[in-house]
């Protein structure tokens, strides 16, 4: 995923309960990157905007679904 993209929380994402989105939410993603872990696994995390109050911030990036510009 890339800087600017939008994307929503899959369905089946815990954190998708806790933050009470509702199922249309839809953010952009602020940075996308990976952190290099001593075994040598990199796991690729996003910083996403969903709206002016709500930025979240290092989430996997496997917690999130790409939206198709034209489907928002």
């Amino acid at each position: 995923m890339r800087a600017g993209q939008k994307v929503r929380l899959k369905a089946a994402s815990p954190l998708k309960q806790q933050l009470n989105l509702p199922p249309e939410a839809l953010g952009a993603v602020l940075c996308s990157y990976g952190l290099l872990r001593a075994t040598g696994v990199t796991r690729h995390r996003l910083d996403v905007r969903f709206g002016p109050g709500l930025v979240i911030w290092g989430v996997p990036d496997d917690q999130f679904e790409t939206v198709e510009e034209d489907a928002a």
